[in-house]
C-alpha cells in the first residue's frame, strides 16, 4: 500500500464510499486541505481520511475516514491501519503532537485502542450547523 494526497477529483469516490457505508458525505467545501488517500500497489484507492489541523495548537482531528465498501473486513482494517499510520506521519512531520478521532462503532474503537488511542467522551454525538460566511 501507499499513501498520497487527496485531490478534488477523488470526491466522487469518497462520496460513493460514504453512501456504500450508509453515511452522508460532507460537502466538498468543508473538507480540509489535508486529505490522505491509501492506494494498493496498482493505484486503486482503498481508504480516504482528512486531517483538520488546528493552527498553533499541535492537535489534528482525523475525520471522515472511510474505506471502499467492497473490501473484505480484513482488507478494510489493513487499509485503515495504513491510513492511520500515514496520518500520524503527517502530524509528526508538521510538529503536531496529538491526533484524535471519533467513532460510535465498537469494532473501530477496539482497533483505535490497539493503535494507542485512548477513549474519551463516550457516547458523544457530533452536531454540525452551517453558518453564513463573511458580512
Amino acid at each position: 500500500m501507499k499513501a498520497r494526497h487527496y485531490k478534488t477529483d477523488d470526491y466522487p469516490i469518497f462520496k460513493a464510499w460514504c453512501a456504500g457505508h450508509h453515511e452522508s458525505a460532507p460537502a466538498p467545501g468543508i473538507l480540509p486541505p489535508c486529505g490522505v488517500v491509501i492506494e494498493d500497489e496498482e493505484g486503486a484507492p482503498l481508504a480516504i481520511g482528512f486531517l483538520y489541523m488546528a493552527v498553533g495548537v499541535g492537535c489534528a482531528w482525523l475525520a471522515w475516514a472511510t474505506t471502499n465498501p467492497k473490501l473484505s473486513p480484513w482488507n478494510s482494517l489493513a487499509s485503515l491501519d495504513y491510513l492511520e499510520c500515514a496520518c500520524e506521519k503527517v502530524c509528526s512531520e508538521s510538529d503536531y503532537g496529538v491526533l484524535f478521532t471519533m467513532t460510535d462503532r465498537e469494532g473501530l474503537g477496539a482497533f483505535l485502542r490497539k493503535r494507542g488511542f485512548v477513549a474519551n467522551h463516550k457516547g458523544a454525538t457530533q452536531y454540525f450547523k452551517e453558518v453564513g460566511r463573511g458580512s
